[in-house]
């Protein structure tokens, strides 16, 4: 169980690392690193398990497409991520 507490931080650095990107505007190059993100939460359990974990990594990739002017996406993401953050209440 170890390996996979080690794996969660690397991944949330690893966002942490796209978040800084879009700092610099560099969203094309944060845009596979927070879908490899998320690609990976979705691994780990599904969103009925952890809805909070899934909830932060679709509301960074909200703020990827907003940066990249794909609004409907970032709407898409930011509703989920608002929808399981209500179920964690």
């Amino acid at each position: 169980m170890k390996l996979r507490g080690d794996e969660i931080l690397v991944y949330a650095w690893w966002m942490k690392y796209a978040m800084a990107l879009l700092h610099y505007h560099r969203f094309q190059e944060a845009e596979p690193v927070t879908e490899k993100c998320l690609a990976k939460c979705l691994e780990w359990d599904p969103e009925a398990v952890i809805p909070f974990k899934h909830a932060k990594y679709y509301n960074k990739t909200a703020l990827v497409r907003i940066y990249q002017g794909r609004f409907e996406e970032a709407t898409r993401c930011a509703t989920r991520s608002v929808r399981l953050i209500e179920k964690t209440e």
